[in-house]
């Protein structure tokens, strides 16, 4: 518009000689001139724009691959009906799907290295991709001088032979469900005929060990569920998948290749894979439903070779999922039926004992204290005692149930978690909750005493599991007497007594000697699985540095 016209705000016709309104009031028509670009520098992208478009083109990415496993599975033969798969086209299907995710990923980025992060940061503790962290090593580098080098050589080991592989790429994965709801998890069940194997041997090789099922009343749900796995429950699928794995983890490579025609490493892989995807599809990280914590558990349970990295992040994590549906208080306090409480006991302890493990590989202290939970341990009963029905808790027994070796096992985490304690120092409220020895001393009596009382205690029983508890009570009374007067995590100057040396160095060749005989005899061998989850590092470390105090003396 004309000069005129925009200074009294009316309509222009634009006229090039002059507009209908200039001409009415008889004033000259002038247009404005033209605005001239100004040409402004281009502006460097900021750091976050740069981070935001990596992402975008990173979900581009996975987006696109996710489109290609899901074309694969559709169009593969296998997938009209899980029934008529034939034996490795589910191992097949599985590489497949795997495949055309991670061979259209972006690169990862370069990992940095342990010395490469110890200059970049301002703390002093350096980590280790080994099994346990510096801190647990840091008490005997005062006792042999060269211990530092040597851990050091078998990091850098470790580290040169570490590889990308789908399995660690999955446990990274799985958390956001990255193609849970793509993916059709039917083919990778095993078949009909086999189901009753499975669970035959669920309640030979995994059941006395870890009693997180109530046997007879799941029974029937896991037979019958196959017969429609297409409208299966999430919750009860991944509980399934959990079972699978639990399985073949207790299996030997023979016996698995012997059994299910397949190698242990591929049913494995498989499995796990079936897991994490049922378990994100569950929506796991937020679910109210008991049988998905139960799955996870078990899941956990079973992860013997497996990151301990990634095994102590998951045991957090099932700790947190346990507190969100308030495991960790006991059933009593809420309106439950003696089943749902005896159920959620058991499940709090198994998280209490994997948590437990996890500190101890990983170097440091459980995440669990007497005060964050109270959460009773359960009855000393057999399956057959309690049911869904029950309306009235049982009388506890004297002598040997289902539940009696999970009962050690309870008590032993319940002892090491009370006397490993330890809270963050620098602070006077905290330094008071330490225990001293004789405090210590005293808690240990407490559970040799309770030991003593265990129906399994007779040496004369026929019963297999009754000897295993024996055994691993034993091995493990002589675990914690090495924390006691050799804690893992003590001040590397403090000075210990040569007799008492000599006796810990005694008790821990016992306990890896225990360790070993539990793995290996022929009546065990079949909870040989559970045994190799608990690495005896203490005992292992207190008799590598007797045996170089020793060679340094004779020498």
């Amino acid at each position: 518009s004309c000069v005129a016209c925009h200074r009294r705000k009316t309509k222009c016709d634009r006229q090039i000689g002059g507009c209908d309104n200039c001409t009415k009031a008889r004033v000259v028509c002038v247009y404005p001139l033209p605005k001239i670009p100004v040409q402004r520098a281009r502006r460097r992208p900021a750091k976050c724009e740069l981070e935001l478009e990596h992402k975008v083109r990173a979900l581009e990415a996975k987006v696109q691959a996710l489109r290609q496993a899901k074309s694969i599975i559709e169009n593969h033969p296998s997938h009209k009906s899980p029934f008529n798969i034939e034996r490795g086209k589910s191992d097949e299907l599985l590489r497949e799907a795997q495949q055309g995710i991670s061979t259209t990923a972006p690169p990862p980025n370069r990992q940095i290295s342990m010395d490469e992060s110890s200059k970049g940061g301002n703390s002093e503790q350096k980590t280790s991709s080994g099994a346990t962290t510096d801190r647990f090593w840091e008490s005997f580098a005062g006792e042999v001088k060269d211990i530092e080098d040597i851990l050091q050589d078998l990091s850098i080991e470790a580290r040169d032979e570490t590889t990308l592989n789908p399995a660690s790429m999955s446990q990274q994965s799985f958390l956001f469900g990255y193609g849970s709801l793509m993916v059709n998890l039917s083919p990778l069940h095993p078949r009909l005929d086999q189901l009753s194997c499975y669970w035959q041997l669920y309640v030979g090789n995994i059941d006395p060990v870890t009693k997180i099922l109530h046997v007879p009343s799941f029974e029937q749900k896991f037979i019958s569920a196959h017969a429609n796995l297409h409208q299966l429950e999430p919750s009860r699928e991944a509980l399934m998948f959990s079972i699978y794995y639990a399985v073949i983890t207790s299996l030997s490579i023979d016996q698995a290749q012997a059994v299910f025609g397949e190698s242990k490493d591929s049913l494995l892989q498989k499995y796990q894979f079936a897991i994490e995807q049922a378990l994100s599809k569950a929506k796991f990280l937020k679910s109210k439903n008991i049988s998905v914590l139960q799955a996870l558990t078990l899941y956990l349970l079973c992860q013997i070779d497996g990151d301990e990295n990634v095994f102590w992040t998951m045991t957090g994590l099932a700790l947190r999922v346990a507190q969100n549906l308030n495991i960790h208080r006991d059933g009593t306090k809420f309106v439950l039926s003696p089943f749902e409480v005896e159920m959620r006991r058991r499940l709090w302890w198994h998280i209490c004992c994997l948590d437990c493990r996890a500190a101890e590989n990983q170097g440091t202290t459980s995440s669990i204290s007497d005060e964050m939970f109270d959460t009773e341990i359960p009855l000393n009963i057999d399956d057959a005692d309690i049911s869904p029905e029950s309306d009235t808790f049982p009388k506890p027994k004297a002598c040997r149930t289902d539940m009696t070796f999970c009962l050690a096992s309870f008590e032993i985490t319940k002892t090491m978690c009370r006397i490993n304690h330890q809270p963050l120092a620098g602070k006077d409220h905290q330094e008071s909750k330490v225990k001293n020895l004789e405090e210590k001393v005293k808690i240990f009596e407490e559970y040799c005493q309770r030991v003593i009382n265990y129906p399994s205690q007779t040496v004369s029983s026929p019963h297999s599991i009754d000897q295993v508890t024996v055994n691993f009570s034993k091995m493990m009374m002589g675990k914690i007497w090495l924390s006691i007067y050799h804690p893992p995590y003590r001040n590397p100057t403090t000075i210990i007594d040569p007799e008492i040396r000599n006796t810990l160095l005694l008790v821990s060749l016992e306990v890896i000697e225990r360790s070993r005989a539990l793995e290996n005899r022929d009546e065990t061998r079949k909870w040989a699985w559970i045994f190799r989850s608990f690495v005896q590092w203490h005992a292992i470390a207190y008799l590598l540095v007797g045996l170089c105090q020793q060679q340094r003396h004779v020498f």
